[in-house]
C-alpha cells in the first residue's frame, strides 16, 4: 500500500498524489455506466443533473468560492474576462483555504492555452469530466449518478439536436446564448431543437475515428487526438453557442451542455481504444504528465495521465461505443509524403477567400494525372498550416477544392472538402502566450479523384474558404500555407 507522510501535506494547496487518493476514495467501487442523454437511463440522470446544477449555481446554497460551486468548476477549464487574477481577488477578498486551490487548478485546460499542450487534450478532459461527475454525485446525494453523453453524430431523429432538457427556459440547464439562425449565418436554432448541422452537413462527421495513431505521424496525418480536437470537438462548440457561450474557450464550460459534449468526446476516445487503437503509452513524457483537480470533498489531487488510460480501473464504462474503420496493415511514414501542390498565406474575411495551388514536382506537368495515379492505401490531403486568429471569429469556415468562382447554393457541395474552426486557434483571456497556430488536414482523396476524372480539377486548382456567418472584426484569421499532400 502507498504511504505518504503528514509533512507531505503541509500547506493549503498541497496536492494528494492520485494513487494515494484513489486507494482511499476510488478503488472500492463498482463499475458504473454512462448513458446516452436520449436513453431512458440518461433522461433519469439528466433530472438529477438539473437539480444538482441548480444548487451549484445558487450562491446561497454553495458559495461561489466553494470547489463544488458552478463557477469553480467552470473556471477550472478557463476563466472569462477580466481573467483569473481579477476573479480570484473578487471571489476571495479575504483569507480562504480554497483560494490556493483556485490558483492551482483554474485555467488549466489542455490544449486550449498553447498548441504545445495538444497531446494532452483527451486525458486532461477525461480527468476534468471524472472529477466533475464525482462532484455532481456529492451535491445531488446520489452515489450512482453518471454523466450522460450527447451523441450529436447519431443517426435518426435526434441527430445533432441538443437534448430537450437543455431547452426548457425555466431549467438550470437552459442557456440563452446558444446559436440562432439568421439569413447571414448557417447556424441552427439550437434551443428550438434544430440539429446544429441543419445548414452545415458534414460538421458532425466521425472521420477522426479512422486515424490509426494517437499522435501525428506526418504533416498530413495528424493522429486521433489532434484530429478529434480540431475537427468534431471544435465544430460542436462553435455550432452550439456564441462567443459568450460554447463558441469561446473562456465561456464554454459555463454551459451545462459542455459536460455532455465532453462526455461524448471521452466516449469516442474509449471507442477508438476499444477497437485496438493504442495510446502512446511508451512515451514517458505523455504518460507521466500530471494535472491538478479538486475532488468532491475539496481535496486537491495531482492526477497523472498513466492513471487515466483504463476506464474499468476508473470505475466507468459507456452503454454504447462507435466502431472505427479498420486500419491498413502498413502505416505510411512521413518520408513517404509527396507535396503535389502548394500556395502561400491567405487572410480570411467575411467574404469567400481563394488561394490557388501551384503544382510541383511530378504534378507540375499534370496534377490530374498524378491524382488519378494514387494507389489504394494512399491518400491525398489538403493541409492548411499555421492557421490562427487574433481573436475568436465566432464562426466556422467551409473549405472547397476546385470550385468555380460563380458556384452557389447546393452546387457547392460537389466541391466540399471539410470545415475548419478556430476554437483552439486564437488567444483569449489569460492566454499564456504560447503558440495558438493549428494544422488542419482534410482527406480529399475521393473528391480530388472525382474532379480529376471529370476534368474539373484544373491545372492549378483553387481552394475557396467561406465563413459560416459574420466573423468578429477583430479576429483577422489567417492560413499560413496550403499543401496538397499524398501519403
Amino acid at each position: 500500500m502507498s504511504k505518504i507522510s503528514r509533512r507531505s501535506f503541509i500547506g493549503a494547496a498541497a496536492a494528494i498524489p492520485f494513487t494515494v487518493w484513489f486507494e482511499k476514495y476510488g478503488a472500492a467501487q463498482t463499475v458504473k455506466i454512462r448513458y446516452s442523454a436520449y436513453s431512458t437511463q440518461g433522461i433519469a440522470m439528466l433530472n438529477i443533473y438539473r437539480s444538482a446544477v441548480a444548487k451549484m449555481m445558487d450562491h446561497a446554497q454553495i458559495p461561489e468560492g466553494d470547489p463544488a460551486s458552478w463557477v469553480f468548476q467552470w473556471y477550472t477549464h478557463a476563466v472569462p474576462p477580466p481573467g483569473k487574477a481579477s476573479e480570484i481577488a473578487r471571489i476571495y477578498p479575504t483569507a480562504n483555504p480554497n483560494k490556493a486551490k483556485a490558483q492551482a487548478v483554474w485555467n488549466t485546460c489542455q490544449a486550449h492555452f498553447s498548441s504545445a499542450n495538444q497531446p494532452w487534450f483527451l486525458p486532461w478532459h477525461r480527468m476534468f469530466v471524472y472529477y466533475f461527475e464525482r462532484t455532481i454525485r456529492k451535491v445531488s446525494g446520489n452515489a450512482n449518478f453518471t454523466l450522460p453523453y450527447w451523441n450529436y453524430s447519431a443517426t435518426g431523429v435526434n441527430h445533432g439536436r441538443i437534448p430537450p432538457q437543455f431547452r426548457v427556459t425555466s431549467s438550470s440547464l437552459f442557456v440563452q446564448k446558444r446559436n440562432v439562425h439568421t439569413t447571414t449565418n448557417d447556424f441552427a436554432n439550437v434551443n428550438a431543437g434544430a440539429a446544429i448541422d441543419q445548414f452545415a452537413p458534414g460538421i458532425l462527421s466521425l472521420s477522426s475515428l479512422a486515424q490509426c495513431r494517437y499522435l501525428p505521424t506526418s504533416t498530413a496525418v495528424r493522429g486521433f487526438n489532434e484530429t478529434l480536437d480540431n475537427g468534431l470537438h471544435g465544430n460542436v462548440h462553435v455550432y452550439t453557442g456564441n462567443q459568450q457561450n460554447m463558441g469561446a474557450i473562456p465561456w464554454a464550460a459555463g454551459d451545462p451542455v459542455f459536460w455532455m459534449h465532453h462526455c461524448n468526446i471521452d466516449r469516442l476516445w474509449a471507442s477508438w481504444n476499444k477497437a485496438g487503437r493504442l495510446n502512446p503509452t511508451t512515451d514517458t513524457n505523455w504518460m507521466n504528465k500530471s494535472f491538478q483537480f479538486v475532488d468532491e470533498n475539496g481535496n486537491l489531487v495531482s492526477a497523472t495521465v498513466k492513471d487515466f488510460v483504463n476506464l474499468t480501473k476508473l470505475g466507468y464504462q459507456y452503454d454504447a461505443y462507435e466502431t472505427p474503420p479498420t486500419c491498413p496493415p502498413t502505416i505510411l511514414s512521413a518520408a513517404a509524403e509527396k507535396v503535389h501542390a502548394s500556395s502561400g498565406s491567405l487572410t480570411l474575411s467575411a467574404s469567400p477567400a481563394r488561394a490557388t495551388l501551384t503544382p510541383q514536382g511530378a504534378a507540375a506537368a499534370s496534377l490530374s494525372t498524378q491524382v488519378k495515379k494514387i494507389k489504394p492505401g494512399h491518400y491525398l490531403y489538403l493541409v492548411l498550416e499555421n492557421a490562427k486568429a487574433e481573436a475568436a471569429p465566432g464562426v466556422a469556415y467551409h473549405v472547397y477544392l476546385g470550385m468555380p468562382q460563380d458556384t452557389t447554393g447546393a452546387a457547392t457541395r460537389r466541391y466540399y472538402a471539410g470545415t475548419i474552426n478556430f476554437f483552439d486557434a486564437s488567444p483569449h483571456a489569460d492566454h499564456e502566450g504560447g503558440d495558438v497556430a493549428r494544422i488542419f488536414s482534410l482527406d480529399v482523396t475521393a473528391l480530388a479523384k472525382r474532379l480529376a476524372l471529370q476534368n474539373k480539377l484544373g491545372a492549378a486548382p483553387s481552394v475557396t474558404i467561406v465563413p459560416s456567418g459574420e466573423p468578429a472584426a477583430e479576429a483577422r484569421p489567417t492560413i499560413g500555407s496550403f499543401k496538397l499532400i499524398e501519403n
